[in-house]
């Protein structure tokens, strides 16, 4: 097998165009030498192939290692198969957040394309087009990317006869369409994103949502038609088998309207095995099938989304149920790898959450006992985290991240109110204990003043039980409860009713004058 196609033919001599042969002698001499290049880093060789590819790598490991070990700055390598490792490595740095990088990685690509782009049937030139245009649909460049995938088309269209049973070629194939139908998504879908940004309706409502952020759905549809098309063995654009116990899955058929077999090609579509997991490859690791596994699910639980806002039963419970299954889905180590067009899955997730907030808080729904602001709070991370990696994102998603933050702000402030009150009030009952302490010398000497003897003063005692029997304080007589001072005025008083001890003429509460005959 070729390493690529229209790269090395058997003798070794790298291919031009038309039928014109380029010596290794005639390579690239200008500007490979600039030591200023970002140079390139031998770990994008592992992201790629469990990653970037997707499972459909249009170059060999071994290849990509013996390019890069060559050093192609400093070496004399055909500036395609440098630009080709700088537009992987453009990828790379961009799905890892490193936005620097990833920008300086495809202007150096660019550079060196720009050196031999009309060589029209070369295909590293048409893989680097393509990584190129998957870079500028992170960044929401879209009239670039599409630029860039005209160009993988025309080369496509040039040599599908002659390289249709070249593995490398099928798997560009698969990834061109992949991309293609991706940009015709995310156009449609920024130019939705757009009418959304001042509507408010899918958060005053019921849990089901807008209609145009069905057609948002609707649209992300057609996307994973084509995920599960493009996993399967493809010749000449044409839909082959994946597996011989699989059925074929046909091409998407593409309509303007979401009508009711649509709707039902769509529930038979999720419950249906997919049959990307059927293939096998032997470059095939553990990370490429997590990752497609975790983006499969994603798009699946986004579709899921769609078809229950569009239904007219009720719904809500498995609704709710799927979008905490994908703010949980956020929360798996490999998310952080996937492309961009899963955020939109994300986001309708965040404002189904949104909207079940809304409605607790003016009490419309009955709260559950589930805390929906975790889920959200799950989301807004993995809008931010993609945000950080894709200008898309960041841009679809500034207009939802203010109504998310209000309410998480909110949230925060309550608690932040329940733990201070929580706290003064500990503080309050520190504060009595310190200006009242629980002192037996402390009653001692209240005794000592008020001439009380004869008093035990265990520990066990409290300060009040031991004040109250000290002064004599004792519970009004029954008898007094209807009219507590018809007793006082009655000629029969006897002040012992009230106390089990004689007054006192030393007593701290007796009026001396009172008994004094001289003062009647």
């Amino acid at each position: 097998m070729q390493p690529y196609p229209s790269s090395i033919d058997g003798s070794g001599i790298r291919a031009s165009s038309g039928n014109g042969k380029l010596s290794t002698d005639d390579a690239i001499n200008t500007g490979n030498n600039n030591t200023d290049d970002q140079p390139i880093n031998f770990q994008i060789v592992d992201m790629y192939f469990d990653i970037i590819s997707l499972g459909c790598p249009i170059i060999q490991r071994s290849v990509m290692m013996d390019i890069i070990s060559k050093n192609p700055l400093m070496n004399s390598n055909a500036p395609e198969e440098v630009a080709l490792m700088y537009a992987i490595q453009a990828n790379c740095y961009q799905r890892l957040g490193r936005k620097i990088e990833g920008r300086t990685a495809f202007n150096t690509s660019r550079k060196y394309l720009s050196q031999v782009f009309d060589l029209l049937d070369n295909f590293a030139i048409a893989g680097t087009f393509m990584y190129l245009s998957s870079f500028c649909m992170g960044e929401a460049e879209f009239n670039q990317s599409r630029y860039y995938l005209s160009s993988v088309q025309f080369f496509v269209a040039q040599n599908k006869q002659r390289l249709k049973d070249n593995i490398h070629f099928i798997h560009l194939c698969k990834t061109f369409m992949y991309l293609q139908l991706l940009l015709e998504e995310e156009e449609a879908l920024d130019i939705l994103s757009e009418e959304m940004k001042n509507s408010e309706q899918a958060l005053h409502t019921n849990v089901v949502t807008t209609e145009k952020l069905t057609l948002q759905v609707y649209h992300f549809k057609k996307m994973i038609d084509f995920f599960m098309f493009i996993t399967q063995n493809i010749s000449d654009g044409q839909c082959g088998s994946s597996s011989n116990l699989s059925p074929s899955v046909p091409p998407p058929q593409f309509s303007s309207t979401m009508e009711e077999q649509l709707i039902q090609n769509h529930i038979q579509m999720i419950y249906s095995i997919p049959s990307q997991f059927n293939r096998s490859r032997s470059e095939a690791s553990g990370t490429i099938r997590q990752v497609t596994k975790l983006m499969y699910l994603l798009m699946i639980d986004g579709i899921r989304l769609g078809i229950l806002t569009k239904s007219q039963t009720q719904s809500d419970d498995v609704l709710i149920e799927t979008a905490n299954r994908i703010a949980d889905f956020t929360t798996i180590s490999y998310f952080s790898y996937l492309p961009p067009h899963v955020h939109t899955t994300v986001m309708n997730a965040a404002r189904i959450h949104l909207s079940l907030i809304k409605q607790i808080q003016r009490g419309e729904r009955i709260s559950n006992g589930v805390d929906y602001y975790e889920y959200l709070r799950k989301e807004q991370r993995a809008l931010t985290l993609m945000a950080e990696r894709f200008t898309i994102v960041e841009k679809r998603f500034k207009s939802l991240l203010p109504l998310i933050n209000e309410e998480l702000m909110k949230r925060d402030q309550q608690f932040e109110q329940q733990i201070h009150s929580i706290i003064q009030t500990q503080q309050l009952q520190n504060q009595l204990l310190a200006i009242i302490p629980d002192d037996v010398n402390a009653i001692a000497q209240i005794h000592e003043i008020i001439g009380v003897k004869d008093v035990d003063l265990n520990t066990m005692n409290s300060y009040a039980d031991v004040t109250r029997i000290s002064l004599n304080i004792h519970t009004v007589p029954d008898s007094m409860g209807q009219d507590p001072f018809a007793v006082f005025l009655s000629p029969s008083f006897d002040i012992n009713q009230v106390t089990t001890s004689p007054l006192s003429k030393e007593n701290f509460y007796s009026d001396p004058q009172q008994f004094d005959p001289n003062n009647l």
